[in-house]
């Protein structure tokens, strides 16, 4: 038989709240007479489970079921009447459900009915454990993402459809979302908000709403909003975080569209607020547009408003991306400990200052403290950008060791690579640059080409150079340009180059410009000084002056294109970058450097279809491996799968 335990007592706070629901009496009124007091054969077993859970809607409910079977009953709240009434047996059984026992239960009820047959359990227990049951496995099929369980669950417990039961209305609701359905999830979440008053499963309800629903439906669902007595929106709250994710989206996605009217309406909350979150948002916003003075203007709110290290990184990318290099890297030098995201954006802005034009005057102690930390960090990029700030600044015996610095984090670093090929030319270390071209003949073209323009100088300047019919050695003296003949001012310019002298040459090669028979070789010379000396405006137009039927002359603006488009890649400029390479031949567009920073560009830009087509262009190349790399990191990004 059933071992029943000794009845517990109702909470008082359970039956004061059905006493302030006005759901049960007192009993009968002081005076009457108790004797006129018929009771009534009624099962309140569910009435006393319902009250002891304080669930005033189910108490409601129940109440009604009860007077809709027994006209004239009414529901008593004196707990020794409610006890003499009910089974012991059943009292036990409405305990093991009221602690979530729904298998003790099963197996009580069947032990019980074995040992007495004649035993049936309360229709009132059999049918808030089978919705019991149901609630919990359909909360189970949701956790699993198990959507048609669910559905098939809601279709055979009808009852699930009430707003005592809103957990199981949200899976309901999600599961028609995630099975295709948003008008019937939409329909869920409309019931809710129209017929359910408690607040807390009202704003539940509209969050669900927003992660599930698009975005013309959740509109729908604010117009059922209700106002409070001070005038406020119930869901205020929600359309203020709905509109920080839009904004906070788009700010990840240059392709994600915000409504105007939405934008207009952070910037008022980040204004009128505390909050360096909402700060923080607009300014990436705006950085993610490309509107680096507005972002700025934010991202000091957010600074100011205690925003720290988060917007910190956003103020120093910002000032970064408005040019504005060293306050960038001042501020960023400060921050630059406090996370990752800060010591990149502090190696960004660091790299854009030390290869800027002109070369800024750093002091021993900035530079000092850049390669420093550039070690620490073991960034390549940090290197490489260390070594053509020394080549700018005419210190070049400085720039090899950090070239090779960057090639070692970095063995794939080409314009580190190229950057050391121009220390060793200007060095003349000859045999070391033709090793390194070697070393990079099938992946550098423009290195294999620096070396044999090389070569070829070395071979001009290998003659005497003649005036009035006397050998001159250019190391042992320097005559006027004005006082050699425009053959031997050509000479004497080629013997400067090979000695790595360009800005003297210069003078020569002007001074043998002047006669038509020297004009496109003096003119070929001093684009090659100027290329030199960091004057790629002024090569320009000196390589401008020989005839175009001349080779020298195509080859000299294939070089002039390529350091033009280097130059504005590494100096992050990655628009100007492929508008450079937009406007150049054919043959250095398919070139695979110019790929690489092609696809790396259009990556950086946002522009990921175009930067695909550059990479898979890669895949037929000797970049096979950088095209391969660029594929793998836009899968990252997409959650694409564009490699086998």
């Amino acid at each position: 038989m059933l071992s029943v335990p000794k009845w517990r007592r109702f909470p008082a706070l359970c039956i004061s709240a059905a006493l302030a629901a006005g759901l049960l009496t007192a009993g009968p009124a002081a005076g009457q007479d108790q004797q006129d007091a018929k009771p009534v054969a009624v099962d309140e077993s569910a009435l006393r489970y319902f009250t002891a859970q304080g669930d005033i809607e189910r108490i409601r409910a129940e109440i009604a079921r009860l007077k809709s079977l027994y006209p004239g009953w009414e529901p008593s709240l004196d707990v020794h009447e409610l006890l003499s009434q009910s089974d012991p047996k059943a009292r036990y059984l409405w305990d093991l459900l009221s602690e979530g026992n729904f298998a003790g239960l099963r197996e009580a009820i069947a032990t019980e009915k074995e040992s007495d047959p004649e035993w049936e359990p309360p229709e009132a227990l059999i049918r808030v454990l089978e919705t019991a049951e149901a609630r919990q496995r359909m909360t189970n099929a949701s956790v699993l993402g198990q959507w048609q369980t669910v559905l098939q669950i809601s279709k055979a417990h009808p009852e699930l459809f009430s707003c005592n039961e809103m957990s199981a209305l949200w899976n309901i609701g999600e599961a028609h979302a995630r099975t295709g359905d948003p008008q019937r999830a939409f329909q869920i979440h409309t019931y809710i908000l129209t017929n359910c008053d408690d607040p807390g499963a009202r704003v539940g309800s509209m969050h669900k709403a927003m992660q599930l629903l698009p975005p013309e439906l959740v509109d729908d669902l604010f117009k059922l909003e209700r106002k409070g007595l001070n005038g406020e929106g119930e869901f205020q709250v929600v359309r203020d975080n709905l509109i920080r994710a839009s904004v906070g989206k788009a700010a990840q996605d240059k392709t994600a569209f915000v409504r105007p009217n939405d934008l207009s309406y952070l910037e008022r909350l980040a204004t009128q607020s505390q909050r360096a979150g909402d700060a923080i948002t607009l300014g990436f916003y705006f950085y993610s547009r490309d509107q680096p003075t507005d972002a700025v203007r934010w991202f000091e709110r957010a600074l100011d408003l205690g925003g720290e290290a988060k917007a910190a990184e956003g103020l120093t990318l910002a000032l970064t991306q408005a040019g504005d290099y060293r306050q960038a890297a001042d501020l960023g030098r400060k921050w630059r400990d406090a996370s990752g995201e800060n010591k990149a954006a502090y190696l960004g802005a660091m790299i854009r200052l030390v290869t800027s034009e002109p070369p800024p005057e750093l002091s021993a102690e900035d530079i000092e403290d850049f390669s420093t930390y550039m070690r620490l960090a073991r960034s390549a990029q940090g290197a490489q950008a260390l070594g053509f700030y020394f080549l700018n600044t005419k210190r070049t015996s400085e720039a090899g060791p950090v070239f090779r610095t960057a090639l070692e984090w970095d063995p794939d670093l080409e314009s580190a690579a190229f950057g050391l090929a121009i220390t060793l030319q200007r060095l003349r270390q000859s045999d070391k640059l033709r090793e390194l071209a070697a070393q990079w003949s099938t992946r550098s073209e423009r290195i294999s080409k620096l070396a044999d323009e090389y070569d070829k100088a070395v071979a001009r300047a290998s003659a005497p150079v003649r005036s009035g019919g006397a050998a001159r050695n250019c190391g042992s003296s320097s005559p006027a340009p004005q006082s050699l003949g425009p053959r031997d001012s050509v000479a004497f310019g080629w013997c400067l180059m090979n000695r790595n002298q360009p800005s003297q040459a210069l003078a020569y090669f002007e001074r043998a410009r002047s006669s038509s028979a020297t004009s496109a070789e003096a003119a070929y010379g001093q684009a090659l000084a100027y290329m030199r000396t960091g004057q790629s405006d002024k090569a320009e137009a000196a390589a401008a002056a020989i005839p175009s039927s001349d080779r020298r002359a195509a080859e000299l603006q294939s070089t002039l294109s390529t350091q033009r488009t280097v130059a504005a890649y590494q100096a992050g400029d990655y628009a100007q970058a492929l508008r450079l390479l937009n406007a150049s031949s054919p043959a250095i567009q398919s070139d695979p450097d110019m790929l690489v920073i092609k696809g790396w560009s259009h990556m950086r830009l946002g522009q990921m279809r175009s930067a695909e087509q550059a990479f898979r262009a890669l895949l037929d190349t000797n970049r096979r491996k950088d095209g391969a790399q660029g594929l793998y990191t836009i899968e990252q990004r997409t959650n694409r799968v564009l490699l086998d």
